[in-house]
Protein backbone atom coordinates (compact mmCIF):
# COMPACT_ATOMS: atom_id res chain seq x y z
CA UNK A 1 0.00 0.00 0.00
CA UNK A 2 1.64 3.14 -1.05
CA UNK A 3 1.81 6.32 1.28
CA UNK A 4 -0.76 9.22 0.25
CA UNK A 5 0.68 11.90 -1.08
CA UNK A 6 0.31 15.26 0.23
CA UNK A 7 1.32 18.61 -1.77
CA UNK A 8 3.02 21.02 0.07
CA UNK A 9 2.83 25.01 -0.16
CA UNK A 10 6.06 27.16 0.44
CA UNK A 11 5.34 30.05 2.15
CA UNK A 12 5.60 33.25 -0.50
CA UNK A 13 8.52 35.04 1.30
CA UNK A 14 11.20 33.17 2.79
CA UNK A 15 14.59 35.13 4.27
CA UNK A 16 17.65 34.57 2.69
CA UNK A 17 20.14 32.48 4.72
CA UNK A 18 23.58 34.84 5.30
CA UNK A 19 26.70 33.27 3.53
CA UNK A 20 29.15 32.71 6.58
CA UNK A 21 32.86 31.71 5.86
CA UNK A 22 33.11 28.40 7.33
CA UNK A 23 35.66 29.00 10.87
CA UNK A 24 38.88 27.81 10.80
CA UNK A 25 39.14 24.45 13.23
CA UNK A 26 41.33 24.57 16.17
CA UNK A 27 44.35 22.89 14.64
CA UNK A 28 43.74 25.15 11.29
CA UNK A 29 44.21 28.25 13.64
CA UNK A 30 47.35 26.56 15.67
CA UNK A 31 48.74 26.06 11.60
CA UNK A 32 48.40 29.36 11.01
CA UNK A 33 49.50 30.60 13.96
CA UNK A 34 52.91 28.82 14.05
CA UNK A 35 53.72 30.48 10.51
CA UNK A 36 52.71 33.87 11.52
CA UNK A 37 55.16 33.68 14.80
CA UNK A 38 57.46 33.03 11.82
CA UNK A 39 57.24 36.54 10.05
CA UNK A 40 57.09 35.47 6.59
CA UNK A 41 59.44 33.08 6.61
CA UNK A 42 59.24 29.52 5.58
CA UNK A 43 58.63 26.81 8.25
CA UNK A 44 59.38 23.48 7.35
CA UNK A 45 57.59 20.53 6.58
CA UNK A 46 58.99 18.31 8.99
CA UNK A 47 58.56 20.87 12.05
CA UNK A 48 55.59 21.52 11.07
CA UNK A 49 53.97 17.92 10.74
CA UNK A 50 56.15 17.57 14.38
CA UNK A 51 54.04 20.65 15.94
CA UNK A 52 50.72 19.42 14.57
CA UNK A 53 51.28 15.83 15.38
CA UNK A 54 50.71 15.38 11.31
CA UNK A 55 51.59 13.44 8.33
CA UNK A 56 53.00 15.47 5.18
CA UNK A 57 49.96 14.30 3.59
CA UNK A 58 47.50 15.43 6.56
CA UNK A 59 49.53 18.80 6.75
CA UNK A 60 48.78 19.43 2.81
CA UNK A 61 45.24 18.76 2.91
CA UNK A 62 45.50 20.81 5.93
CA UNK A 63 46.45 23.42 4.05
CA UNK A 64 43.92 23.21 0.92
CA UNK A 65 41.41 23.66 3.78
CA UNK A 66 42.40 26.69 4.88
CA UNK A 67 43.16 28.00 1.56
CA UNK A 68 39.42 27.18 0.51
CA UNK A 69 37.81 28.63 3.54
CA UNK A 70 39.78 31.79 3.17
CA UNK A 71 38.88 32.54 -0.23
CA UNK A 72 42.61 33.39 -1.36
CA UNK A 73 45.98 31.54 -0.93
CA UNK A 74 47.06 33.08 2.08
CA UNK A 75 49.32 30.44 2.81
CA UNK A 76 52.60 29.81 0.55
CA UNK A 77 53.87 26.65 -0.26
CA UNK A 78 57.92 27.49 -0.45
CA UNK A 79 58.77 24.77 -2.82
CA UNK A 80 61.66 22.46 -1.18
CA UNK A 81 61.23 24.24 2.15
CA UNK A 82 57.79 24.27 3.44
CA UNK A 83 55.20 26.75 3.76
CA UNK A 84 54.91 30.10 4.49
CA UNK A 85 52.53 33.26 5.42
CA UNK A 86 53.29 36.64 2.98
CA UNK A 87 54.32 39.25 5.26
CA UNK A 88 50.95 41.53 4.33
CA UNK A 89 48.89 39.13 6.01
CA UNK A 90 51.20 38.43 9.14
CA UNK A 91 50.90 42.49 9.25
CA UNK A 92 46.99 42.36 8.47
CA UNK A 93 47.31 39.68 11.50
CA UNK A 94 48.37 42.14 14.26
Amino acid sequence: MDAPVVPVRLAATTKPIPKRRPLLSPREARLVLLLARADGRAVSHESLENALGLSLLGLQRMVCHIRSKTGYRAIETIYGEGYALPLAVVEAMR
